[in-house]
């Protein structure tokens, strides 16, 4: 749907900002210069008076339940998690968003599995307490830490899932906190089929009453897809390494044909599609390589298909969509990048959105981000919230800024949408812009590492 809303059809209200402090200074690898800016403490809101709707996303919280003292680089304090949330709520009452997304990852790293237990149970209540007194609908999905097992294992290793942890009746309803099956509802689960393994599809109501919009999300569970899913500690090791690939690949291919079919359906339906997700396709821009496994083959129901890698028919089969699909979102790098998804053919066809963490551990500030979405659902408008550098990170005043500060070297009209948007970035100015906020405001020094090739996901291993 990249035209389905005439090229956004969006009159931005032009907007006061004020001045900006440089921070860093970048050295992208097309060889130019480019400074790392901060707004000022003055948070502004921009209106977008053709929107239709919007939802907020956060990703990555990484509690450690019963810490208390905040630091730089560290995993989720009480605290932290306790101001991020009370952050979210006036985010949302403040801009009436429709719905909540959180993209995965709810555990510090490396808990035991008594430890993690608890803060399972603590983010999913911390979760339903985002939405409890506004009631919109909050989604969930897993995260590599999202296991009992060990990290990156199955979602229902051992036949236990986070849900088991949640320790209120707040996480009642997951993995949709204020949904329900009546057809009145604002969000209903379309296919739970494969819950237990952690992907799903649901309709949201979009819009205010007598101009409401019906959207698909398509909820993935994409750590099937990582190489290190299939490890020998994923209580496979009974397995040769051999078997384990195939055993991944084929769990993994289900998945790959639930989606085509999903937005088969979709396409019949008329209803726009967001694809969401924790860890993104693509090369790792911290430490190189591919993240999805590059020896994961497809060995799902369409014969042709089988023995190609499985980012290869992930990106043909949602490029070939791309009229159905509006938006796609990930969690997982911690930090506020993008991706360009490339069909096979090397064109353009999505534009993944990176969610930062609320976690500080990779050198970002927490963060959260408030998406606007336009005439035909497609996202026309991302601002970002972050805490700053002070004790506890406080949230208030605050700090934000909008996609269009992030990449303000774009030639696309008022309006456009975020996806237009990149596509008239100069290439030589998109990684600078990128690297810009990459820390979602943190004065961290970032190297180049991988991120400039991380930028574009191709079909090629």
């Amino acid at each position: 749907m990249k035209n389905f809303a005439c090229g956004g059809g969006v009159a931005h209200m032009n907007k006061f900002f004020g001045g900006f402090a440089l921070s860093a200074l970048l050295v992208s690898t097309f060889g130019q210069a480019v400074s790392a800016q901060q707004p000022n403490d003055q948070p502004y809101t921009e209106a977008r008076d053709s929107s239709t709707g919007s939802f907020l996303a956060l990703s990555d919280v990484h509690l450690k339940a019963g810490t208390e003292y905040d630091c730089f680089n560290c995993e989720t304090t009480e605290p932290l998690w306790r101001a991020a949330r009370k952050k979210a709520g006036d985010i949302i009452t403040a801009n009436s968003v429709d719905f909540v997304m959180y993209l995965g990852d709810m555990p510090a790293h490396g808990q035991s599995t008594g430890p993690r237990g608890k803060d399972f149970g603590e983010v999913l209540d911390g979760l339903a307490d985002i939405v409890s007194s506004s009631g919109v609908p909050l989604l969930y999905l897993p995260g590599n830490n999202d296991t009992i097992g060990p990290n990156y294992c199955g979602f229902d290793w051992k036949g236990t899932t986070v849900f088991d942890f949640a320790k209120t009746s707040k996480g009642d309803g997951w993995p949709i906190i204020n949904g329900s099956s009546a057809p009145s509802s604002r969000a209903s689960i379309i296919d739970g089929s494969h819950l237990d393994k952690g992907f799903y599809s649901a309709r949201l109501t979009v819009g205010q009453v007598g101009a409401e919009q019906q959207l698909r999300v398509l909820a993935l569970n994409t750590v099937v897809y990582t190489r290190r899913s299939d490890t020998s500690r994923c209580d496979q090791s009974s397995m040769t390494l051999e078997q384990r690939e195939l055993s991944i690949s084929r769990g993994a291919s289900v998945q790959l044909d639930w989606v085509r079919d999903q937005l088969a359906a979709a396409e019949t339906a008329n209803e726009p599609v967001i694809l969401a997700m924790h860890v993104p396709p693509g090369i790792d821009g911290f430490g190189g390589g591919n993240i999805w496994g590059r020896d994961l083959d497809y060995h799902g129901d369409k014969h042709s298909d089988r023995g190609r890698w499985l980012q290869e028919v992930f990106l043909e089969r949602i490029t070939a969509k791309s009229d159905v699909i509006v938006g796609v979102f990930s969690g997982h790098t911690h930090l506020n990048g993008i991706r360009r998804l490339r069909s096979c053919s090397n064109n353009f066809k999505e534009l993944l959105i990176s969610i930062p963490a609320i976690s500080t551990d990779h050198g970002n500030f927490p963060s959260l981000k408030h998406i606007t979405l336009g005439a035909g659902l497609e996202p026309i408008g991302a601002d970002t919230y972050h805490a700053y550098d002070a004790p506890d990170f406080p949230w208030s005043p605050g700090k934000m800024f909008s996609f269009e500060d992030n990449y303000p070297n774009s030639t696309a009209p008022a309006g456009s949408t975020l996806f237009e948007i990149i596509d008239q970035v100069p290439e030589r100015k998109l990684f600078g812009d990128m690297m810009s906020y990459l820390y979602a405001g943190a004065k961290s020094s970032p190297k180049s590492r991988s991120y400039a090739k991380a930028i574009d996901v191709t079909c090629d291993r």
